[in-house]
């Protein structure tokens, strides 16, 4: 409630500050501006070559493969799947081989808590214990397994995504996404259909993609660095924070030594 009714406060302040001083319409006009790009991107689309997307879905499926034998020879998966044979009834009734499924709630809390011991406290919405890959995440540097269970999920995940991936590729060889300004609640770039934005950095999928003008055309990889801050820094005009940015300064290291007043 103290929270919701600061918020409220601010929002009275800061709105007559937006007012007054004509930022809202510069919002709406970068807006407005951004979504005409967005729309010639949609239509645009990317050129894929369909010889690396077969060679891709080949050495990923490859790669799935190779990860999950290595995690089932790990004495924590095997312990887990000795506890599913004897405590799981749908899995005692199989008369083949109990095989570790990371989307198994059972064998996952069995596994984490049982096995592992890791004392999580995240919660799902139905107030399960959350065992989700970016909670896993926090434990790789101190339990190996996790590590090879990740990369697994990942690569199984790449999978279903490269299985699907001739259905979104036009006649003209062409990948057209759905791209969305708002979206995710955070404010960021979404796409969907594909969701090019969730393809790994590094990965194997991204040599798919190439120039629709053959060996003359490049493709050029750009991000934005830092564009939040940039923004904020430019339209408060914040001495420090422009100083911070100008200067190239870590800006987590320089809010922490602006809140606790110490030198970074």
């Amino acid at each position: 409630a103290l929270d919701a009714y600061a918020t409220l406060l601010c929002h009275d302040h800061m709105a007559e500050m937006i007012k007054k001083e004509d930022r809202l319409f510069k919002i709406q006009d970068m807006d407005e501006k951004f979504s005409y790009s967005l729309a010639h991107m949609e239509m645009d689309g990317l050129q894929v070559d369909p010889a690396e997307v077969a060679k891709a879905r080949s050495a990923n499926r490859r790669a799935v493969a190779d990860t999950l034998k290595k995690l089932r020879s790990m004495p924590e998966i095997k312990n887990t799947e000795a506890w599913a044979r004897k405590n799981i009834k749908s899995m005692a009734k199989k008369k083949g081989e109990v095989v570790f499924n990371p989307k198994s709630p059972p064998m996952m809390r069995q596994f984490v808590l049982g096995q592992l011991k890791i004392p999580i406290k995240d919660k799902t919405k139905k107030g399960g214990i959350k065992l989700s890959k970016d909670v896993l995440e926090r434990y790789v540097d101190d339990y190996e397994v996790l590590g090879v269970l990740n990369d697994y999920r990942s690569r199984e995940s790449m999978q279903i995504f490269l299985d699907k991936w001739d259905s979104y590729i036009n006649p003209d060889g062409r990948v057209c996404s759905s791209y969305s300004q708002h979206i995710v609640v955070t404010g960021r770039l979404s796409s969907s259909d594909p969701p090019l934005q969730n393809i790994p950095k590094g990965d194997t999928i991204r040599r798919v993609f190439v120039s629709r003008y053959g060996n003359e055309g490049v493709l050029i990889n750009a991000d934005y660095a830092q564009q939040e801050p940039r923004l904020i820094a430019g339209w408060s005009g914040e001495q420090k924070l422009i100083k911070a940015l100008t200067e190239g300064l870590d800006l987590h290291a320089f809010v922490a030594a602006e809140i606790y007043r110490m030198a970074i």
